[in-house]
């Protein structure tokens, strides 16, 4: 791609915190859920369908899309997908996608994903009982357990604290606090919700190790820009169950471009969340 810069969007990017703080916006560029307007981990529903405590130990509760005895579960019946048509040549309006794929997505209650970026590769486990549990790691690692959140900083592992003296504190609480707003499945990508969708039809997947090996294909038929920067070359796979497999999209920002791809590897499944605070 001639003038375009991959895997650079923040070139002068020198420090540590700044690498962090660019990390996680275009984290929140390319996760796969959004809703009109972004909630808190607090504002997600306390009955929500979950698969794994914030300890990270599996419940036993079914997985996404089968019951106790084994039946599968026909996520294509939640009443917020009512009236999606995935089918060649279909629009889709951008608000009704969205709280679809919310819906589907805390029906499912956990997952998996991994985000390649200009900074490598980020890879993310996640889970809702009600409130969030999510552990990133790769250029950045940090930990979110409900209200609390650690980042590890020079190999320690630091509680975000926004009223600390300590800048280490404060740094990480302000990263925490960014990713748990967007970490909720009702405010991944807030920007989803911008323009309606048209399905191109159902093709593979460009990436082998995704959930699924084939979903539909969706662009978007107008602009997204989230946080001040704008995305083109957008596309995203949906599988039949509303859930996001493959998402793609170049960020333009200052001048500088880079493209980020975010892959679920899976969903539903039990996931393992560290606990910082046990030591």
């Amino acid at each position: 791609m001639t003038g375009r810069r991959r895997l650079g969007i923040l070139p002068l990017v020198t420090t540590r915190r700044l690498t962090a703080l660019a990390l996680v916006a275009l984290t929140t560029l390319v996760l796969s859920a959004c809703t009109r307007g972004v909630e808190t981990p607090d504002d997600v529903p306390t009955d929500a369908a979950t698969q794994t405590d914030p300890t990270g130990e599996p419940s036993t509760e079914p997985s996404a899309g089968e019951t106790t005895d084994g039946d599968e579960v026909d996520l294509t019946t939640l009443p917020e997908c009512e009236g999606i048509a995935l089918e060649e040549g279909a629009v889709v309006d951008g608000e009704v996608l969205a709280d679809c794929m919310a819906a589907a997505m805390i029906e499912a209650g956990s997952g998996s994903h991994r985000l390649d970026s200009y900074d490598g590769v980020t890879e993310v486990d996640f889970t809702w009982n009600p409130e969030i549990a999510l552990h990133a790691r790769g250029a950045v690692e940090y930990v979110i357990r409900g209200d609390e959140g650690w980042m590890l900083i020079d190999g320690r592992w630091v509680r975000g604290d926004s009223t600390s003296s300590d800048p280490d504190e404060v740094f990480a609480a302000s990263v925490l606090e960014l990713s748990r707003a967007f970490g909720d499945p009702r405010g991944m990508v807030l920007m989803f919700n911008q323009t309606a969708w048209e399905v191109l039809g159902e093709d593979a997947v460009p990436a082998s190790d995704a959930v699924r090996e084939s979903g539909w294909h969706l662009v978007p038929q107008g602009q997204l820009t989230l946080l001040g920067v704008t995305l083109s070359d957008v596309e995203l796979w949906l599988g039949e169950d509303h859930l996001g497999i493959y998402f793609v999209g170049t960020g333009q920002f200052g001048g500088v471009s880079a493209t980020s791809s975010n892959t679920f590897t899976q969903w539903g499944g039990p996931v393992e969340i560290p606990d910082p605070a046990a030591g």
